[in-house]
């Protein structure tokens, strides 16, 4: 048998975004999103293709509200409870 090309995408992808209180109210009502009811250090590690880079999610993970699309682990929407920041990331490999 004889090999055949083939072509994959892997990738990831990190922003920081300033959302409007109106937004925050969007994803959190959003029925596409499940708010994560307990988030660790460990389970954001396990939820990203790399390791994370500096800038994102500063603070202590308990200043957050953490959002996993549904059907969909690597795509989470980290929220500041007291502020609008917030950080998405996703990867596919």
């Amino acid at each position: 048998m004889r090999p055949t090309p083939h072509f994959t995408a892997e990738y990831a992808w990190f922003f920081e975004l300033q959302l409007t209180d109106k937004v925050k109210n969007q994803i959190a009502t959003n029925s596409h999103f499940t708010k994560l009811p307990a988030f660790s250090a460990q389970d954001l590690r396990s939820r990203t293709y790399t390791d994370r880079p500096k800038w994102f999610v500063p603070e202590p993970l308990s200043a957050y509200d953490a959002y996993e699309a549904k059907g969909e682990r690597n795509f989470l929407i980290l929220i500041e409870k007291n502020g609008g920041r917030s950080f998405w990331t996703r990867y596919q490999f």
